[in-house]
């Protein structure tokens, strides 16, 4: 097993300060606040405050969720409709990452170089030729 390093700690620390602060102030989606700002109010780096994140829910079952919508941030889901919410979100996540894993995993390392099409630069062409 491990040490704790001082990071663990200070993620440890913050994620209790995150927790407070969210609980006080940032309840439901309506009262959402930037990752930037919950880092500046508990003075943090925002990598930090995302490892801190973490923590609290698989350490603590403590659920901060995320959302790109409007308005956009970080905030304690007041409702089921906030929570299946969010987890829509991370499942359509899921679904993109693994299709581009997909791809990933089959592009080569140094695919060949583009080929120059002339007809992408002949100005009196009107139509795509079949096959392109």
């Amino acid at each position: 097993m491990t040490q704790p390093t001082d990071n663990h700690h200070a993620v440890h620390e913050i994620a209790a300060a995150a927790w407070s602060y969210m609980q006080r102030h940032h309840r439901g989606r309506t009262n959402s606040i930037t990752q930037a700002g919950l880092a500046e109010a508990l003075a943090c780096n925002r990598r930090t405050l995302q490892l801190a994140l973490v923590w609290m829910l698989e350490h603590d079952n403590r659920l901060i969720v995320s959302s790109c919508a409007t308005p956009p941030g970080v905030y304690v889901p007041e409702t089921k409709a906030e929570k299946t919410e969010y987890v829509e979100q991370l499942r359509s996540r899921l679904i993109g990452n693994a299709r581009r894993l997909k791809h990933v995993r089959r592009a080569p390392l140094y695919p060949p170089p583009l080929k120059r099409q002339a007809w992408l630069f002949d100005e009196h062409l009107t139509e795509v030729p079949a096959g392109v």
